[in-house]
């Protein structure tokens, strides 16, 4: 049986702003579980708090003198209540291209990332017969010009290792449309794509779409910038705000992580006239520390006005190689940012970006 307690003092403005907010964050999440203030100073001592209010899930002090917001405790309940088994999984891979240099070198980057696994990959390409200038209509000639693309496609999914399986579909449609759905048919678990495409204005589908399929994509989604060769993940920055990351995406970050031996690092920035920027990492680092043991991570606020400014620079300086970002579906102007952020990371970064998706 689940226990919640607050440990404060009674009439106490702190303890029972900290009791409403838990109250609205329980009820947000759909669990029925009832809310005890402890106001004993013994008990308090026993509990062995430096400050209060604090806040205990099933017997463990989880925060203290900290007043998460609704949507932090959202996730610490729902990680510490209703643990989630959506781990993430890299047995499915799928793979766009245009055959540019850009999509192959991103398909040697999901080849070698899975080696000595038993994932399997899907490697797909789109054309779109109503605007292709060269696109014989009828018979035979029509029969041939597909038949070409299938070799060519066939001859791009070539690999020296014999251990993986790799599986190829030429498709008709737009990538952008198309793509995010077939990953979902397929129950694909990580989409990886190039980030520069070559080729005619209609055909440059990889440089300018891939923020779009990252965005509507809702599983992780893996751009890699041309020329960036796998080398292991030594260093993940996670851009983290320490208040709206869902405990799906901590888990896949760690568990991402874990199978490369990396270091996360988590890092929120914040404007420069913020006070109060250390205190929203307190309970999610006490939280992933309880739960995720043997992980290694660091958290860190760095105080600037320029969110890409600040990633990039960190990423120079911590030998970043993989920067991730979280994104949701219902929220438009958060989303109006990622966009933006996203896109001048994709064409601006020399590090991959790993885009997560989740909905609180």
């Amino acid at each position: 049986m689940n226990t919640i307690e607050i440990l404060g003092i009674k009439g106490h403005k702190k303890t029972k702003q900290l009791r409403e907010n838990v109250a609205q964050a329980l009820q947000a999440i759909g669990l029925d579980i009832e809310v005890k203030e402890v106001h004993q100073v013994e008990v308090r001592l026993a509990a062995e708090i430096d400050a209060i209010p604090a806040l205990k899930i099933n017997d463990k002090v989880v925060l203290q003198q900290t007043i998460p917001a609704v949507e932090q405790l959202k996730v610490l309940l729902k990680m510490w209540l209703a643990p989630s088994d959506s781990s993430l999984q890299l047995k499915k891979l799928l793979v766009p291209t245009d055959f540019s240099a850009s999509a192959q070198n991103a398909y040697r980057f999901a080849l070698d990332m899975v080696q000595e696994s038993d994932a399997h990959i899907q490697l797909v390409h789109y054309y779109q017969a109503e605007l292709d200038p060269v696109y014989p209509y009828f018979g035979a000639a029509s029969f041939r010009f597909l038949q070409k693309l299938k070799e060519k496609l066939e001859t791009a999914s070539k690999t020296e290792d014999a251990s993986l399986v790799v599986n190829t579909s030429l498709l008709e449609g737009f990538v952008e449309t198309e793509l995010p759905q077939l990953a979902v048919d397929f129950a694909i678990d990580m989409i990886i794509m190039g980030t520069t495409g070559e080729g005619g204005l209609l055909n440059k589908w990889l440089g300018t779409v891939s923020s779009i399929i990252a965005q509507k994509a809702t599983c992780p989604t893996l751009l890699v910038p041309n020329g960036v060769q796998f080398k292991g993940f030594k260093h993940i920055l996670f851009a983290s705000d320490f208040q709206a990351d869902d405990e799906v995406i901590l888990q896949q970050v760690l568990d991402f992580a874990a199978v490369y031996g990396a270091n996360v690092h988590f890092v929120h920035v914040a404007e420069p006239s913020n006070p109060d920027h250390h205190s929203h990492q307190m309970p999610i680092e006490a939280l992933l520390r309880e739960k995720a043991p043997h992980s290694t991570f660091t958290m860190t606020t760095i105080k600037n006005s320029k969110p890409l400014e600040a990633i990039n620079q960190y990423s120079k300086e911590n030998n970043i190689d993989l920067v991730a970002l979280a994104t949701t579906q219902r929220n438009f102007m958060a989303n109006m940012l990622y966009k933006s952020m996203t896109r001048q990371l994709i064409f601006n970064s020399e590090i991959p970006l790993m885009v997560l998706h989740f909905d609180l």
